[in-house]
């Protein structure tokens, strides 16, 4: 028997419960931004993620990451991170329903 069919025989798979089990967190996706320059080049990249955490902080911990950089390349005149030559910003990120996700995996990295 499952874990969850034991939770239901015991009447314990309802929503309250599974607010409980997870801290009031539900899992959320996302479609975040990334945004490279290079010179007089520009680059833009899309990445996937879900999260029961903050947004936020997950956008900019990929962006400090996505060339390894490390908190000692932030430039906060340009409000970046300096990766060689290049410069990486977080370009944003909007949450999306959990179908849109499934399909757009297929597609965009899940990071």
């Amino acid at each position: 028997m499952s874990l969850l069919q034991e939770m239901q025989q015991h009447g314990l798979a309802d929503c309250e419960f599974n607010r409980k089990l997870t801290g009031g967190k539900t899992m959320k996706y996302y479609l975040g931004n990334i945004d490279e320059r290079n010179g007089d080049m520009e680059y833009s990249d899309k990445y996937l993620f879900s999260t029961k955490g903050s947004a936020e902080k997950y956008a900019k911990k990929v962006t400090k990451n996505w060339r390894n950089s490390s908190s000692s390349d932030w430039d906060s005149d340009h409000q970046g991170y300096w990766s060689d030559c290049s410069l990486i910003f977080e370009g944003g990120y909007r949450e999306i329903p959990k179908e849109d996700f499934d399909v757009l995996q297929k597609y965009i990295p899940v990071l």
